[in-house]
Protein backbone atom coordinates (compact mmCIF):
# COMPACT_ATOMS: atom_id res chain seq x y z
CA UNK A 1 0.00 0.00 0.00
CA UNK A 2 1.26 3.45 -0.88
CA UNK A 3 2.34 5.61 2.12
CA UNK A 4 0.33 8.53 0.72
CA UNK A 5 -2.97 6.60 0.96
CA UNK A 6 -3.28 6.61 4.81
CA UNK A 7 -2.25 10.27 4.83
CA UNK A 8 -4.91 11.11 2.23
CA UNK A 9 -7.57 9.24 4.24
CA UNK A 10 -6.52 11.06 7.43
CA UNK A 11 -6.58 14.48 5.73
CA UNK A 12 -9.99 13.70 4.19
CA UNK A 13 -11.30 12.78 7.64
CA UNK A 14 -10.02 16.08 9.09
CA UNK A 15 -11.60 18.01 6.22
CA UNK A 16 -14.99 16.37 6.84
CA UNK A 17 -14.82 17.16 10.57
CA UNK A 18 -13.81 20.77 9.88
CA UNK A 19 -16.86 21.25 7.66
CA UNK A 20 -19.18 20.59 10.60
CA UNK A 21 -22.63 19.14 10.46
CA UNK A 22 -25.86 20.64 9.09
CA UNK A 23 -27.10 21.15 12.68
CA UNK A 24 -24.24 23.48 13.64
CA UNK A 25 -25.33 26.71 15.31
CA UNK A 26 -25.14 29.86 13.22
CA UNK A 27 -24.23 32.79 15.44
CA UNK A 28 -25.35 36.16 14.15
CA UNK A 29 -23.01 39.04 14.96
CA UNK A 30 -24.72 41.86 16.81
CA UNK A 31 -23.93 45.55 17.06
CA UNK A 32 -24.29 47.90 19.98
CA UNK A 33 -24.04 51.66 19.58
CA UNK A 34 -22.75 53.73 22.47
CA UNK A 35 -22.30 57.44 23.14
CA UNK A 36 -19.76 59.66 24.81
CA UNK A 37 -20.48 60.41 28.45
CA UNK A 38 -22.09 63.76 29.19
CA UNK A 39 -22.14 64.54 32.88
CA UNK A 40 -20.75 62.32 35.60
CA UNK A 41 -21.30 58.81 36.89
CA UNK A 42 -20.64 57.44 40.35
CA UNK A 43 -18.93 54.06 40.43
CA UNK A 44 -21.25 52.52 43.00
CA UNK A 45 -22.78 49.66 41.01
CA UNK A 46 -26.09 51.49 40.49
CA UNK A 47 -26.44 53.02 37.00
CA UNK A 48 -29.05 55.61 37.99
CA UNK A 49 -27.33 58.79 36.77
CA UNK A 50 -28.87 60.72 33.88
CA UNK A 51 -25.79 59.95 31.74
CA UNK A 52 -26.86 56.29 31.45
CA UNK A 53 -30.14 57.32 29.78
CA UNK A 54 -28.21 58.37 26.65
CA UNK A 55 -27.88 54.71 25.56
CA UNK A 56 -30.24 51.74 25.30
CA UNK A 57 -29.94 48.51 27.25
CA UNK A 58 -28.32 45.80 25.12
CA UNK A 59 -28.84 42.11 25.60
CA UNK A 60 -30.54 39.29 23.72
CA UNK A 61 -27.59 37.02 24.46
CA UNK A 62 -27.23 33.37 23.54
CA UNK A 63 -25.44 30.70 25.54
CA UNK A 64 -21.91 29.63 24.83
CA UNK A 65 -21.83 26.97 27.53
CA UNK A 66 -23.41 24.58 28.35
CA UNK A 67 -26.02 24.86 25.55
CA UNK A 68 -24.32 26.69 22.70
CA UNK A 69 -26.65 28.84 20.63
CA UNK A 70 -29.65 28.47 22.96
CA UNK A 71 -31.37 31.31 24.83
CA UNK A 72 -30.17 31.71 28.43
CA UNK A 73 -32.37 30.64 31.32
CA UNK A 74 -31.87 34.10 32.90
CA UNK A 75 -31.48 37.37 30.99
CA UNK A 76 -28.53 39.77 31.23
CA UNK A 77 -28.58 43.35 29.92
CA UNK A 78 -25.82 45.94 29.61
CA UNK A 79 -25.09 49.57 28.79
CA UNK A 80 -21.78 51.05 27.65
CA UNK A 81 -20.73 54.70 27.72
CA UNK A 82 -17.28 56.29 27.54
CA UNK A 83 -15.34 59.49 28.07
CA UNK A 84 -11.86 60.60 27.01
CA UNK A 85 -10.22 58.36 29.58
CA UNK A 86 -12.48 55.43 30.54
CA UNK A 87 -15.05 52.93 29.30
CA UNK A 88 -18.04 52.48 31.66
CA UNK A 89 -20.10 49.29 31.58
CA UNK A 90 -23.28 48.60 33.54
CA UNK A 91 -24.89 45.16 33.83
CA UNK A 92 -28.31 43.98 34.92
CA UNK A 93 -28.20 40.28 35.65
CA UNK A 94 -31.78 39.09 36.15
CA UNK A 95 -32.54 36.03 38.27
CA UNK A 96 -35.99 34.63 39.01
CA UNK A 97 -34.69 33.31 42.34
CA UNK A 98 -32.37 36.14 43.38
CA UNK A 99 -32.58 35.12 47.04
CA UNK A 100 -30.82 31.85 46.17
CA UNK A 101 -27.68 33.48 44.72
CA UNK A 102 -24.66 32.24 46.64
CA UNK A 103 -21.55 34.39 47.09
CA UNK A 104 -18.40 32.32 46.74
CA UNK A 105 -14.82 33.33 47.28
CA UNK A 106 -12.29 31.86 44.89
CA UNK A 107 -8.58 31.92 44.43
CA UNK A 108 -6.98 33.98 41.68
CA UNK A 109 -8.04 32.80 38.19
CA UNK A 110 -10.73 30.58 39.69
CA UNK A 111 -14.36 31.26 38.77
CA UNK A 112 -16.74 29.39 41.07
CA UNK A 113 -20.39 30.01 40.21
CA UNK A 114 -21.87 32.34 37.61
CA UNK A 115 -19.82 35.02 35.90
CA UNK A 116 -19.82 37.46 33.01
CA UNK A 117 -16.92 38.35 30.78
CA UNK A 118 -16.00 41.25 28.53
Amino acid sequence: MNKACPLAIFLSFLFIIAQGTPGDTVIVKKKYFTKKLTGAVTLDGIPNEEAWNAVEWGGDFIQWSPNEGKPPSQQTNFKIIYDDKFLYIAYRCHDLAADSIVKRMGRRDEFPGDWIEI
